[in-house]
């Protein structure tokens, strides 16, 4: 592994620690997750199956676990913080219930993914997911219509690190069209997840730059 490719692995992995800590902290301030379920239950499930059921390297399971913490966290904050947000038509008594069901079924998914494709690293599943949850950050940030448990220092640290990621998916397999088709949809909707956050705070005459 050459030495750029290092600096790019352990960015990637000190960026997304970065947006994780950010996404806890902010979460804990406003009383509102700043991740969207399915992204959450899907995340956490990921990084279970690349920690303890089908480790990576030593050092990139030790960040992968590192990851699953903090995401744990924030599954602890969104099912503490979240449940106003729960669609008014469904019973509130379904709200814990809902949120485990779509924790088991993301890691059903995963689990079929990474033996169906024998993805054993979890790259091609890891990009694949990242897709719909780089949406789904959008879709959440219109639907509230303000900046609960989000910062634009952790959008920006989602976008650097997947784009470190990326980079060094594409030296590996330069010829996959499913990844080279994943990279830039994904960068194209964390750019708009950015520009939505300066957007929505400025409408709310909020600066995004000293909001961490």
């Amino acid at each position: 592994m050459s030495g750029i490719t290092l600096v790019l692995l352990f960015s990637g992995y000190f960026l997304w620690i970065i947006f994780y800590v950010l996404t806890i902290r902010r979460s804990y301030l406003d009383k509102i997750c700043g991740a969207p379920m399915i992204g959450i239950c899907l995340g956490i499930s990921w990084e279970f199956m690349f920690s303890f059921i089908e480790p990576q390297l030593p050092v990139m399971s030790l960040c992968n676990k590192l990851w699953f913490f903090c995401d744990s966290i924030i599954l602890i904050e969104f099912l503490a913080y979240n449940k106003s947000e729960f669609p008014s038509k469904l019973p509130s008594a379904w709200f814990y219930p809902t949120t485990i069901a779509s924790l088991l079924l993301s890691f059903a998914l995963v689990v079929c993914f990474t033996y169906q494709f024998q993805d054993l690293t979890g790259r091609i599943s890891g990009f694949f997911m990242l897709l719909p949850m780089s949406i789904w950050f959008n879709t959440m940030l219109i639907g509230r219509g303000h900046l609960g448990g989000q910062s634009l220092y952790a959008a920006i640290a989602k976008l650097l690190g997947t784009l470190s990621f990326a980079v060094i998916s594409y030296q590996h397999d330069p010829g996959s069209k499913l990844l080279n088709f994943l990279y830039p949809s994904i960068l194209l909707f964390d750019l708009i997840y950015c520009a939505l956050i300066i957007r929505t705070a400025r409408k709310l005459q909020i600066s995004p730059w000293t909001r961490l």
